[in-house]
């Protein structure tokens, strides 16, 4: 398949219904045996149909204690055990449907470029005024730097260089455990995703490092919402 020793595919489920929701929106997991899949929490997996599972609990650098992080617990999980090995990474909710071979995209990548696939604009309510607990940890700089892009991607479903992947995990890091207070911190991290991406960038010019490229017709995500956990 064209540029998977460019870019790897992670599909991030919790459970049984998760792996089998993710098949029954993108067809037979054959189709898929480049792409791999990690399961955070502790439910069981009674069919893994032959597919490349990887199992949170199960490797020596993991945060499953902290049930509430969700997807983040999977970007940590990739960071701390080095287990991208391409330059490129794309980590995925199991609600997605992949609209055409996601591993093209690779060529659209480079150490600068974030691609994501839900632009939405950042004067929106639903960016950071909805997440005032998480704002107040920032200091002014970093606040205005994440609002000075016209555009965020409004999801954790993103393709993003491996030394971008290391720098937020350890970025983010550094709010637990004081952000588990706050009720909707589930919602916080596909904010500070690109809280962070806005913050690199040369000190004197001001002049953004991480550039967004959209690819919004090649995925669907259906936010299927499971924890339940409204903003």
């Amino acid at each position: 398949m064209e540029g998977k020793d460019k870019l790897s595919i992670f599909i991030v489920i919790h459970n049984q219904e998760s792996l089998d929701r993710f098949i029954e929106l993108n067809g037979n997991p054959i189709i898929f045996t480049n792409v791999s899949y990690i399961h955070v929490g502790d439910a069981f997996l009674s069919d893994c149909y032959g597919l490349n599972i990887i199992t949170a609990r199960e490797y020596p650098y993991n945060i499953e204690k902290y049930k509430t992080l969700l997807t983040y617990t999977a970007w940590y999980l990739l960071s701390e055990n080095n287990l991208v090995k391409t330059p490129y990474v794309g980590i995925f909710e199991y609600d997605v449907q992949l609209d055409l071979d996601i591993f093209k995209l690779h060529s659209n990548m480079n150490e600068c470029t974030l691609i994501g696939f839900e632009p939405r604009p950042t004067d929106e309510d639903l960016y950071l005024k909805a997440i005032p607990d998480f704002v107040e940890l920032l200091d002014v700089e970093e606040l205005d730097k994440a609002m000075s892009a016209t555009v965020w991607s409004a999801t954790t479903n993103v393709i993003i260089s491996v030394g971008f992947l290391n720098l937020f995990v350890n970025w983010f890091y550094t709010f637990i455990p004081e952000i588990l207070e706050f009720k909707n911190h589930p919602h916080f991290h596909e904010r500070a995703i690109n809280v962070c991406a806005a913050n690199l960038g040369d000190a004197e010019t001001s002049e953004r490092t991480i550039k967004y490229k959209f690819f919004p017709r090649t995925l669907s995500h259906k936010q299927l919402n499971s924890h339940k956990i409204n903003l």
